[in-house]
């Protein structure tokens, strides 16, 4: 599965808190089947996860919910586009989640 399945897998499902609790899942039980991608997908697991948790009992906006999965799409592309160079990924992986934390 590439990263940038996960982030298609939230628009399908209508990029809200479900569609993203659905990409967490998937994200976690992919960690575990590719220990050699664990983190990658551990990361973009917690994001997705963060997403779902924070709005899961509150009414979100299309807006907020579309920009998300957009924040989400682009994570996923770096990912991807990092795959076959591991400082690329590494420097990938750092700026990820200096955005993520950047968020709080």
């Amino acid at each position: 599965m590439a990263f940038s399945d996960l982030a298609q897998l939230i628009k399908d499902n209508g990029n809200g808190v479900r569609a993203f609790e659905k990409a967490a899942e998937e994200a976690f039980s992919a960690a575990a089947k590719h220990p050699d991608l664990a983190v990658q997908y551990f990361v973009l697991a917690s994001e997705a996860a963060e997403f779902s948790d924070l709005y899961d009992r509150m009414p979100v906006t299309k807006s907020i919910s579309d920009t998300a999965q957009e924040r989400f799409a682009d994570h996923a592309k770096k990912l991807d586009a990092a795959t076959e160079d591991h400082a690329q990924m590494i420097s990938a992986l750092n700026e990820i989640v200096l955005e993520m934390l950047a968020e709080r």
